[in-house]
């Protein structure tokens, strides 16, 4: 594309002349600039229809939003903006000034290197973790077009992923949520590839997308641990579920290479797993701030209470805010526009089991792999606004569920052993 080839010359300038950016003009008529490209190529697209007109509109809030929250802040405080954009933004500008000292990987340490290599620019480096998330919606676009989902089915997964207020305010703030956000969705892309087509190398692909994904949030690794857990249960060259040992091996040697990665790079994948050395660790929950819900959920010392909370940690996680939890507006928008969808999800997928249509197996593994990230995540958030906020994570996977599905239901098959 030749937006693309616009932001490198544009990456290139502030490259050559970061000492001279500091003032916001250039890097905003720099923006200006690759969003009229970008549409005028985006809407001349045939290979989008009239979808490209979705992707333009959630183009066009998501940079509404990333001007509202750098130049607008006094005036009102965007949902999970604040506290943790500017560490997160402080850190990096830090990591920036002594690039000598880093010696990990994280969100906070490549952003240092963003900002040595172009300078303190903080709208243009918040545009770059915008177009993450705009490419997220480009790779799920193509997700629905290897699925040959219907143009309704189509349509309906790209408004959902394109309007859902929280997801668009999410990728557009200095967070790291967009990243990877972005790397699991390519990660299901090839998953999905290697269902339809069980070429191993996509199988490889979908895992080493996963490990990009962790070296921003750990906690991605429940994606893999799901791949790993439908490879052991799904055939896909007979397309039933069934165990197998070529399949158990393999599943067997991912799960070495995760130990090994553990143990020799737990710094870099694996960074607020390495401190869990008990199952105590594990369970710890944080109280902190208003929207916390640790008094609901418990914590656990052993393994009995482990298993015992675990559904309702699960629960809490996956459909928080609930009603009794409101503190005011931001918490009903919430609850509307991201738990309700998740309820919905929920409700659909159960529904779908019994009945056989087109995606009926692939339903039942993106359920295991939705199950297997809102479990991991469950143990590791106590907080509504956390919560939230990793939720977006998993978004793709859930809404992916959700049509896939819906479409089960519509084809009014009832399955018949």
């Amino acid at each position: 594309m030749f937006s693309f080839v616009v932001l490198i010359i544009e990456f290139l300038f502030f490259i050559i002349f970061k000492n001279n950016t500091e003032d916001n003009v250039i890097p905003v008529c720099f923006i200006f600039l690759y969003s009229i490209i970008y549409l005028i190529e985006l809407l001349s697209k045939k290979k989008y229809g009239k979808n490209s007109y979705i992707l333009a509109i959630g183009y066009i809030l998501r940079i509404g939003i990333l001007f509202f929250d750098v130049y607008f802040k006094d005036l009102y405080v965007l949902p999970n903006s604040g506290s943790d954009s500017e560490v997160f933004y402080g850190r990096a500008l830090v990591y920036s000034l002594n690039i000598d000292s880093i010696n990990t990987l994280s969100f906070s340490t490549i952003m240092g290197y963003l900002f040595y290599l172009i300078g303190p620019s903080r709208i243009f480096s918040q545009f770059v973790l915008t177009l993450f998330g705009v490419a997220t919606l480009h790779v799920l676009f193509d997700i629905t077009t290897l699925l040959e989902l219907k143009n309704k089915y189509k349509k309906i997964i790209m408004i959902l992923s394109s309007f859902m207020p929280n997801f668009i305010i999410i990728s557009s703030l200095f967070l790291r949520e967009s990243i990877p956000t972005f790397f699991i969705t390519c990660s299901l892309l090839f998953f999905l590839k290697w269902f339809n087509n069980d070429s191993k190398k996509f199988l490889l692909f979908s895992f080493i997308f996963v490990l990009c994904a962790c070296v921003f949030h750990s906690g991605c690794i429940a994606i893999m641990l799901g791949y790993i857990i439908v490879l052991f249960f799904y055939n896909n060259k007979k397309k039933v579920f069934s165990i197998s040992f070529d399949r158990t091996f393999i599943g067997v040697i991912f799960l070495i290479l995760l130990f090994y990665l553990y143990m020799n790079y737990g710094s870099v994948f694996f960074d607020k797993m390495v401190f869990a050395n008990t199952l105590d660790d594990i369970a710890k929950t944080v109280s902190s701030g208003g929207s916390s819900y640790a008094q609901y959920v418990g914590n656990s010392d052993n393994i009995f209470n482990f298993i015992l909370y675990s559904p309702l940690r699960m629960l809490y996680f996956t459909f928080s805010p609930f009603v009794w939890q409101w503190r005011g507006i931001n918490d009903v928008i919430a609850f509307l526009f991201d738990s309700l969808v998740a309820i919905y999800t929920v409700f659909i997928a159960i529904k779908s089991l019994k009945y056989r249509g087109k995606y009926y197996k692939l339903s039942i593994c993106l359920l295991i792999v939705w199950l297997s990230f809102i479990f991991v995540f469950g143990w590791g958030t106590s907080n509504t606004g956390t919560a939230i906020r990793h939720r977006d994570k998993g978004l793709i996977i859930e809404l992916l569920l959700l049509i896939c599905s819906f479409y089960n239901i519509k084809e009014r098959k009832m399955y018949l052993k």
